[in-house]
């Protein structure tokens, strides 16, 4: 991934952690997980998909980056 890309993602993970701090949206995990795991950090896709996780265990898509981050 080259510098621009990166900077791109973390740009983006940030607009997504502030909107999901200011509005409580349930579905701001979801890209925040996702990014997170573009990005190489699997501890941020784990709290983020756990986290989602407990506001909605039926949340699918979060139970798949959850398991590929575990993989």
């Amino acid at each position: 991934m080259d510098d621009k890309t990166h900077a791109a993602y973390l740009a983006d993970l940030d607009y997504f952690q502030t909107q999901l701090e200011q509005t409580g949206d349930i579905n701001l995990y979801y890209p925040i997980a996702s990014i997170s795991s573009r990005l190489g950090n699997h501890d941020n896709v784990i709290s983020a998909a756990q986290d989602g996780l407990r506001a909605s265990p039926f949340y699918w898509q979060l139970q798949v980056l959850l398991a590929e981050a575990y993989i």
